[in-house]
């Protein structure tokens, strides 16, 4: 289930997009232009985290403080490595 968007708010979007990636045929992207945001899974896994973290403080388990910042470290790794394959690749628009 998809949430409701304004389209005040998705206009506002877009016109940011524009200005920051303006259209072209051919596109390198670089910091500028990779978006990593969280969907749905993503902020599971978050509040999966934040859950984790208040078990590990409320119990004072160091292995679940352990197992919770290590599978943080894990996610921004990935964001990182995600980060790093995507930078310098060219994206050309084709032929319809």
């Amino acid at each position: 289930m998809k949430l409701p968007v304004p389209d005040a708010w998705r206009q506002r979007w877009q016109k940011w997009l524009d200005r920051r990636i303006p259209p072209a045929r051919q596109v390198e992207l670089s910091h500028r232009s990779i978006f990593i945001v969280p969907n749905r899974v993503g902020l599971l896994f978050g509040v999966a985290l934040f859950v984790m973290l208040v078990t590990a403080i409320n119990y004072q388990n160091s292995l679940i403080y352990a197992l919770t910042f290590w599978l943080f470290c894990v996610a921004m790794a990935a964001m990182n490595f995600t980060y790093r394959n995507l930078s310098g690749l060219t994206l050309a628009a084709g032929h319809a």
